[in-house]
């Protein structure tokens, strides 16, 4: 049909047709392997590729827009979890904080009746530590300011220690450190930011189960399962409960309860 082949196949079969004939090339070459050989590729409708490869970058895009949105609802709650300082009717209230600094933070200092003497004082802006009497959190999620304090002597009357700073016992507390920060920016105070506070969360090993059941007998049971020995009894009808001695180990310590004088051996 005036159609040349090219490439390996197309060289082969065309050496073939020339020594068998057609007839021989049909019957000992497969028929989709001829179609293949002297048919050309099909068309590619680029109409089509475009519409899906548009799809499938609007399919992405869409994705990408609900992780961003799931993050940010992730931050509000975080955030939400460590508010310890704003009450409910404030937090709720858009824009219930008021707006941050002015243009002109002196402007507020002027303006605020503040003495010289507590102008350009140094604040400290930091966490405290939890304390270790609890293992809750909550109020160490919160920014303390408060100012260096000045000098300090001993009261000779009581012995106490006695300042003459009226701001050495003041605190102020603030939900993020940009607002500390802003607050002492507006007073004209010098401030010093310290690293927030890392919490970690460490369990122990020993548990109020551990009254009950010794921590070396969970131990062999997790081990040895029901192999363990320790709670085979000699006789029927008996336990492992025995009576504590005194400190001096010469007799038992006494017993209470409706018979304590009845032997339990």
């Amino acid at each position: 049909d005036g159609r040349s082949t090219t490439g390996r196949g197309g060289t082969e079969m065309a050496f073939v047709a020339a020594r068998l004939g057609p007839r021989a090339v049909a019957r000992s070459v497969p028929r989709c392997v001829v179609a293949r050989a002297l048919s050309s590729p099909p068309a590619v409708d680029e109409e089509a590729a475009k519409a899906a490869a548009l799809k499938e970058a609007e399919r992405l895009a869409a994705e990408e827009a609900e992780k961003v949105a799931a993050l940010k609802e992730v931050e509000r709650l975080v955030a939400e979890n460590n508010r310890s300082v704003t009450p409910d009717h404030v937090y709720d209230v858009p824009d219930g904080l008021g707006p941050g600094l002015p243009e002109d933070p002196r402007e507020v200092t002027t303006l605020d009746g503040q003495p010289a003497l507590q102008r350009a004082r140094t604040v400290v802006i930091s966490q405290k530590a939890q304390s270790a009497m609890t293992s809750v959190g909550h109020k160490s999620k919160a920014w303390v300011l408060h100012w260096k304090v000045e000098e300090r002597w001993s009261n000779p009357l009581m012995g106490w220690t006695s300042t003459a700073d009226p701001l050495s016992n003041l605190e102020l507390k603030f939900e993020t450190p940009d607002q500390a920060v802003d607050f002492a920016t507006k007073n004209g105070w010098n401030y010093e930011l310290h690293d927030p506070i890392e919490h970690r969360t460490a369990f122990g090993e020993t548990k109020y189960a551990h009254n009950f059941l010794a921590k070396l007998a969970e131990y062999e049971v997790k081990v040895h399962g029901k192999k363990v020995t320790r709670f085979d009894f000699a006789k029927p009808n008996s336990s492992h409960y025995f009576r504590p001695l005194t400190y001096h180990g010469d007799a038992e310590c006494r017993q209470h309860g409706l018979n304590p004088d009845i032997p339990w051996k």
